[in-house]
């Protein structure tokens, strides 16, 4: 046993093991407690005997002596309480209880009664953490130390391919762990780790579907981060290759189940499909390998959670390219409550990245912006609203022929409009008009009214000097004061290109 002060002791805590006398040691608290332990000194909740700084309180009487000093003030007692400690002797010493103060003595295993459960505020929101740790265990203490670090800790961690070693989980204190069963020889590819401040105001039920590489948790609580939401459930799964190519180990029907809760789904499902990354060249094989379970998805209105093109893996060799392959589901009773998704943790060590998924209760998030249509000028738009009409998508849409649909009927919508509309890109940001790509699966685009009201003047712009067909210098922009109508300054031409 070594004596360190409070703050080493919790900071000791948090690591698995401490370098001590030239070997590594497992770190426990001599004396752990939880709200159910009782003290055998004052007889209240949540500390042991050895952490008691209250005075001494006999259980059977509430007295302020030890029960081994208890005597019944009765000469004849027909038990013999007044030579030994005796519970409940007769009519001149009834029991009496110190914590709520019945008939009965103060101990927990004597009356019906559960100790009280503390009144803990419950959480703003909540935060969760999934992240593929490759077997590795020095992965998954990168990823909880980075914890002490982070804003807010997580609390529940979805790990896939977690460290598995002599049939046991690794622990990291402040964290209950769950995994699925497993025969011998083999290891689970999914596990929970559940914070205790969480599980002090909430119920966590783990269920397993005896496969490894499936796992969900149910959490109950009376208000889940800060709203009357008091349930949800979270499927972790970690999807293998099969013998086919384009079949994994965890079908569609299992990772998108229609059960009508709040569902969560995270994990890592080695697909690769147009919505979570836009910009990567797919072949047959992907498209047929991912189109099954984002058609469920979309049949069960699920909603996609993952920034488009924001990669999840980096793989180690260079033969292979970075994709999005953890991808992240809400369901419709959960989607409104999802407020951000990142991968702001540092890097673990793994080829994955950590995401970490943020809910809350919707009152309280500012409301997001809407569109002022006050300011538009409906009279003059009227007319030419009235005389335009938009032609239906091809009906077998391919990639070229949705874009060149889509891109004809913005240009009619734009030319439509010449002096009131401004042109300018589709935003990105979401807080900023919505993004390009919908989180419903498909592709949306509107036109803020923020755009028909003309600009205000701006003390100076910046105007692109475009180089001439003879050199290959890069676009270099030029800042120009309003009011001097010059044409922009073009490069002279280097002879002899």
């Amino acid at each position: 046993m070594v004596h360190v002060s409070p703050d080493h002791a919790d900071r000791m805590v948090n690591q698995p093991s401490v370098l001590l006398y030239g070997s590594n040691r497992v770190v426990e608290r001599a004396y752990p407690s939880s709200p159910s332990t009782q003290c055998r000194n004052c007889w209240k909740f949540g500390h042991v005997k050895p952490r008691c700084k209250n005075p001494v309180i006999c259980p059977f009487c509430a007295g302020n002596h030890p029960k081994s000093e208890h005597r019944c003030s009765n000469p004849s007692c027909p038990k013999g309480g007044n030579l030994r400690p005796v519970f409940n002797r007769c009519v001149a010493s009834p029991p009496r209880c110190s914590n709520w103060d019945e008939v009965h003595s103060a101990g927990k295993m004597s009356h019906n009664l559960t100790p009280p459960r503390q009144d803990l505020p419950p959480a703003p929101f909540l935060s969760i953490v999934q992240h593929n740790s490759p077997g590795s265990r020095d992965v998954f203490l990168s990823l909880f130390n980075s914890f002490a670090s982070a804003l807010h800790p997580p609390d529940v961690v979805c790990l896939q391919d977690p460290p598995f070693w002599r049939s046991r989980l690794p622990s990291f204190g402040g964290f209950k762990s769950f995994c699925p069963s497993h025969s011998p020889g083999s290891k689970p590819r999914v596990a929970f780790y559940v914070s205790s401040s969480f599980l002090s105001y909430a119920t966590v039920l783990p269920r397993f579907f005896d496969r490894p590489d499936v796992a969900a948790l149910d959490l109950f609580g009376v208000d889940l981060f800060g709203g009357s939401f008091t349930q949800f459930h979270i499927l972790n799964l970690y999807n293998l290759w099969s013998h086919r190519s384009s079949v994994r180990t965890v079908l569609p029907d299992i990772s998108f189940p229609d059960d009508g809760f709040p569902l969560l789904v995270v994990g890592d499902f080695n697909i690769h499909h147009p919505l979570a990354d836009p910009l990567r060249a797919y072949s047959r094989r992907d498209l047929a390998a991912s189109f099954p379970y984002f058609s469920r998805a979309a049949d069960l209105g699920f909603e996609l959670l993952n920034l488009p093109g924001m990669l999840t893996r980096f793989p180690w060799d260079s033969a292979t390219r970075p994709s999005v392959i953890d991808l992240s589901f809400a369901s419709p009773l959960l989607f409104p409550f999802f407020r951000s998704w990142d991968t702001s943790l540092p890097s673990t060590g793994s080829d994955h990245v950590p995401i970490t998924l943020t809910f809350a209760y919707p009152i309280s998030s500012p409301p997001p912006p809407v569109p002022n249509w006050s300011l538009t000028d409906w009279g003059s738009l009227s007319p030419a609203l009235s005389e335009l009409l938009i032609p239906p998508p091809p009906s077998l849409p391919t990639k070229a022929s949705l874009e060149a649909w889509f891109d004809t009927q913005l240009a009619r919508l734009s030319t439509s409009f010449p002096l009131t509309h401004r042109s300018r890109d589709p935003p990105i940001d979401p807080s900023h008009g919505g993004p390009p790509y919908s989180r419903s699966f498909g592709v949306s685009f509107t036109l803020p009214p923020a755009t028909l009201v003309p600009p205000p003047p701006s003390p100076t712009r910046l105007l692109p000097a475009f180089p001439s067909k003879a050199t290959s210098k890069p676009l270099k922009w030029q800042r120009k004061p309003t009011g001097s109508p010059s044409s922009p300054k073009l490069p002279p031409a280097r002879s002899g290109l």
